[in-house]
This record gives structure tokens, C-alpha cells and sequence, in this order.
């Protein structure tokens, strides 16, 4: 039996990674900005995807004693939380292995 790391991986282009990176901020764009009354864009890299970071310093302002995802959930509701859980968790290039 081979182990999952033995296995070859699939090659993603940059190319792929951008376009699916570009649908995934389309897709949400709208639901963004009707949750956060901000755009998307200036927060998504092609590239890397869902900037969470500039996010947080910018918009969330997280304390040192709370996560990220928590100050979305009390600042934005749970609807916030979860849209960001999204744009994490589907960005092309990020997944975990």
C-alpha cells in the first residue's frame, strides 16, 4: 500500500491558481461587501489569495487576546466568520497537505 505522500502530486500552474483565485473573489465579492460594506479586491492577491492580515489591520483590528476569527464573529456576526473561513479555506495554492 503507498502512503498518500508517496503518491505524485498534481501540478497546478500559476496560470490555474490565478484564474481560480480570480473566480473565487467574483464569486464572494458581492456577499463581502454586503457583509463588511467594503470591496474584496484591495484584500485578494491573485496569487496568494484572501489577505487575511491586511484584513485584520485594516478593517477587523483584532486585540492580542482574541483570534482573528473571533473578532470577525463579534464585530461582523457569525455570517463574517464564515465568509472568511471560505475565502481561506478555497484559496487555489493553500491547501494544507
Amino acid at each position: 500500500m503507498t502512503k498518500k505522500h508517496d503518491q505524485p502530486k498534481e501540478t497546478v500552474s500559476l496560470s490555474d491558481i490565478c484564474l481560480a483565485n480570480n473566480k473565487l473573489c467574483s464569486q464572494h465579492a458581492a456577499e463581502f461587501r454586503r457583509i463588511f460594506g467594503i470591496q474584496l479586491k484591495p484584500y485578494f492577491n491573485p496569487i496568494t489569495g484572501f489577505d487575511i492580515v491586511k484584513f485584520d489591520a485594516d478593517v477587523v483590528k483584532s486585540t492580542n487576546d482574541e483570534s482573528v476569527y473571533d473578532a470577525v464573529r463579534r464585530c461582523f456576526g457569525q455570517a463574517g466568520a464564515d465568509l472568511c473561513e471560505k475565502l481561506l479555506g478555497q484559496t487555489v495554492g493553500n491547501e494544507e497537505e
